[in-house]
C-alpha cells in the first residue's frame, strides 16, 4: 500500500484491523498519524518512510498505533515514474541502510475528456469529432432538425382542432 504524496494526515482508524496490510510506503508530506489508524494491523511488518529519521520523529503519531511503530522502519529516497494516461507509473522506495527496494505500480490515470478531448494528452475521445452519428455538430445538427419538423407538425395539428 502506497500513500499517495499529496496526503498529510492519515486520519483515525484510516486503517482499522486491516490484517491484510503488510508493507506500507509512507510519503514524507505525512506529519501527522490520527489515534488508531493502523490499530489491528499485526501483519504490518514493514514501513517504508520517504523521508529522514528525523522527519519521522517530527511525525505527530496518536496513541494505539503500536502495529505501526513495532513494524521495521526503512528510511528510503524515492524514485517516481509518473503515471500516464494509458501507462502505468511507479515509486521505487530504496533504503538507505541495505540498499533494498520496494517497488509500486502507479496505475494509469485514464484519460479526462473535455469537449471530446483529453485534458491531460490531448487525445480525442473516440468517436468525438469524427464523422456519422458520433459527430457531436451532426447530431445536434440532426435533433435540431427534428425537433424543428416536429413543433411544424404540433403547429399544423393544432390549427386543424383549435
Amino acid at each position: 500500500m502506497t500513500i499517495p504524496d499529496s496526503v498529510t494526515t492519515i486520519g483515525d482508524y484510516a486503517f482499522y484491523d486491516c490484517t491484510g496490510l503488510t508493507a506500507l510506503a509512507i510519503p514524507a508530506s505525512v506529519t501527522a498519524i490520527g489515534y488508531e489508524a493502523f490499530y489491528g494491523c499485526e501483519n504490518l511488518t514493514d514501513v517504508y518512510y520517504a523521508g529522514s529519521a528525523e522527519d519521522w520523529a517530527a511525525i505527530d503519531i496518536d496513541s494505539d498505533n503500536e502495529c505501526l511503530t513495532d513494524a521495521d522502519l526503512h528510511f528510503c529516497t524515492v524514485t517516481v515514474i509518473e503515471p500516464t494516461c494509458t501507462k502505468d507509473g511507479s515509486a521505487t522506495y530504496t533504503c538507505a541502510e541495505d540498499g533494498d527496494s520496494y517497488t509500486v505500480v502507479l496505475p494509469a490515470t485514464g484519460h479526462h475528456y473535455e469537449n471530446g478531448v483529453c485534458t491531460v494528452c490531448g487525445a480525442k475521445e473516440p468517436g468525438a469529432g469524427g464523422s456519422g452519428w458520433h459527430s457531436p455538430d451532426k447530431l445536434s445538427t440532426f435533433l435540431t432538425n427534428m425537433m424543428n419538423r416536429v413543433f411544424t407538425m404540433l403547429n399544423k395539428l393544432f390549427a386543424r382542432f383549435w
